[in-house]
């Protein structure tokens, strides 16, 4: 049932930008400009918040810490996660 609302949805937009791409240009612009201005502040501290964490994890207690055990050797190389990454 989601997956149907979502692609209607997407749908739906794809046929009013194809259709009036002008107007639907100015609609999507001021949301993002409001977005912007009102909530500007909480993106960078949600991002600042989650790298601070993240630089936690890597370089504190939990940064050497080896899932599967002592013995364990991963299954990519770091140039493999890399690529995939």
């Amino acid at each position: 049932m989601v997956f149907r609302i979502s692609i209607a949805l997407i749908v739906a937009l794809v046929l009013i930008a194809g259709l009036a791409p002008g107007p639907f240009n100015d609609v999507i612009q001021s949301g993002l400009a409001h977005i912007i201005r009102s909530t500007g502040w909480l993106y960078l501290l949600v991002v600042f918040i989650t790298l601070s964490f993240l630089m936690y994890l890597a370089f504190g207690r939990l940064g050497s810490l080896r899932i599967g055990g002592e013995d364990a050797e991963p299954d990519f190389s770091n140039a493999s996660w890399m690529s995939m990454l």
